[in-house]
């Protein structure tokens, strides 16, 4: 039988066992400043990360606020270019108002100019135009333009007796203001 004997106890094996032990030392020393330096690049990309995102978060609202803002700006753009249009047709609306209310002998030219004029306002209407309320309405300056005014005895001061040319609205904006004749 072998018997093994402790090698520890053997002269110089005490200075072998310190070299070693000495040896692992300066190895973990190695291994935890490796591992501190990668947690720090960690960190850096960690928080380069942290800041592209935020960018991108930034960048992404931007858009959304973009794309509203311009879609906005688009349907301005394009109420604007229907209350031009408005503006050009409403003095041809006047002109059959006029025609409408001249005594004629031949009713069915009137009755046809009538069909036209019927005709016309409703499609001002289907795309949004509402007439502006007047006589006998309270003055309001933002909807009525005060022509002048009249001592009237029967109305109280302020309200309008008489709509001496119609006024317009589309989409809540003023496309004329109704002409009209205040009682003092």
């Amino acid at each position: 039988m072998i018997v093994m004997n402790d090698v520890s106890q053997e002269p110089g094996c005490k200075e072998v066992k310190d070299s070693v032990e000495l040896e692992e030392e300066i190895v973990v020393d190695i291994l935890e400043e490796k591992v501190d330096l990668l947690q720090e690049k960690l960190q850096d990309i960690e928080d380069e990360k942290n800041s592209i995102y935020r960018k991108a978060q930034r960048l992404k609202a931007d858009f959304i606020n973009f794309r509203k803002r311009t879609a906005k700006e688009k349907m301005g753009i394009g109420i604007q270019a229907k209350i031009e249009l408005i503006c050009e047709i409403l003095p041809v609306l006047d002109n059959f108002e006029r025609a409408l209310n001249i005594e004629s002998e031949d009713e069915e030219f009137k009755k046809g100019v009538e069909m036209i004029y019927k005709q016309l306002i409703n499609t001002l209407r289907q795309k949004g135009l509402t007439k502006i309320a007047a006589k006998g309405e309270e003055f309001d300056h933002r909807y009525h333009e005060a022509v002048c005014q009249v001592e009237d005895t029967e109305q109280e001061s302020g309200i309008i007796i008489e709509e001496i040319e119609k006024g317009y609205i589309f989409e809540e904006r003023i496309v004329r203001p109704a002409k009209v004749k205040v009682a003092k």
